[in-house]
């Protein structure tokens, strides 16, 4: 069970067999919710950190959650696609990148159905697959085409995402001009979603890993 409790306790099987059908299955079905819902909050938290092994370790562990593709778990999808993809090219292991691709082609499939609410996703997994193949120009026009969707769509959080990752994919390839001007972008961003301290840690860090400058100024 979900919960940790132990099919082999006496106690617990008596107790599941004094209880009735439907209050057993209440019982199951709000335990999948539960965790299910704090697997997207941990994994949410693990890629605003950018501690994808971490959110790596996760998709492994609860691998049940992430096994089914299908547009009705779009948020653990993208989530463990941007997370497979950033594995396949940091480990370059077979695993890594047969999952990262079987959720590009299924995100490829639902921008064509559900272009308003997949375009900017599909586009910025393709983005991290072509910088995974070593495709720099492909890279960045996937960047700026999946900013643009997002931004035309009002997906202000993946909007500022896709930033982020174009900043660290441009600072990676030392385009510190492109970089300079993207970290700000990122800020703004995040700003405008009001993600105040991310938008700090993100001016901060990223400007410091790549720039070696003081903060910039956002003014």
């Amino acid at each position: 069970m979900l919960s940790g409790n132990i099919l082999d306790d006496q106690k617990i099987l008596l107790q599941y067999a004094n209880e009735t059908p439907d209050d057993f299955v209440a019982a199951a079905l709000d335990d999948f919710i539960l965790v299910r819902a704090a697997v997207i909050v941990k994994m949410f938290e693990c890629i605003m950190l950018r501690d994808f092994t971490k959110a790596s370790e996760m998709t492994l562990n609860y691998s049940h959650f992430f096994e089914q593709v299908a547009p009705l778990e779009v948020n653990l999808n993208f989530m463990a696609g941007l997370v497979w993809l950033h594995m396949a090219r940091t480990t370059r292991e077979s695993s890594w990148i047969e999952r990262g691709t079987k959720m590009l082609a299924a995100y490829e499939n639902w921008s064509i159905v559900n272009r308003s609410d997949n375009e900017h996703k599909y586009l910025l997994l393709k983005a991290e697959y072509h910088q995974f193949k070593g495709e720099t120009v492909a890279a960045i026009e996937a960047y700026q085409a999946s900013i643009n969707s997002a931004h035309s769509n009002q997906f202000i959080f993946h909007e500022a995402i896709a930033c982020e990752m174009a900043a660290h994919h441009f600072g990676n390839i030392g385009e510190k001009n492109r970089t300079r001007e993207m970290i700000r972008k990122t800020h703004d961003v995040y700003m405008e979603w009001g993600a105040k301290a991310k938008a700090k840690s993100v001016l901060e860090l990223l400007n410091l890993r790549y720039l070696d400058d003081t903060v910039l100024n956002t003014t």
